[in-house]
């Protein structure tokens, strides 16, 4: 993991880790490298602020349960990665699912330059991709 940089998903019912990441390795929360992805997604694990998480679609009584994690690259490019924690990863059968990275590298272009490199704000996005 890099350092600085690290975003971190909970289950709002348990309070128990879900998954974290610094954009680039993404872990379970048996911390081992969560299945879906080969190597890393992209993003740059040794900056501030450029990683965060947010829910897409979370119903805690069985349904889905997928996240956003966003991301910027190297080149400055905002892109995310959807995360299915319903999937059982690479848990054993009698624990929770562990999830598994559903999809990646998708990007969404930034119109102005909203991020600053070595920042200590976080990176202001505008309302409207």
């Amino acid at each position: 993991m890099g350092t600085g940089n690290v975003a971190l998903a909970i289950d709002p019912i348990t309070g128990e880790t879900l998954f974290y990441t610094d954009g680039a390795l993404v872990y379970n929360y048996l911390n081992e490298p969560m299945q879906g992805v080969v190597g890393e997604l992209g993003g740059m694990e040794d900056e501030r602020q450029t990683v965060a998480i947010a829910e897409l679609d979370f119903e805690p009584q069985g349904g889905n349960r997928l996240f956003y994690t966003f991301y910027i690259t190297p080149g400055g490019q905002l892109e995310y990665a959807i995360m299915d924690m319903n999937d059982q990863g690479g848990a054993p059968s009698n624990q929770p699912p562990a999830g598994s990275v559903f999809s990646w590298g998708h990007h969404r272009p930034i119109r102005r330059p909203y991020y600053c490199n070595k920042s200590t704000r976080p990176a202001k996005f505008p309302h409207q991709f």
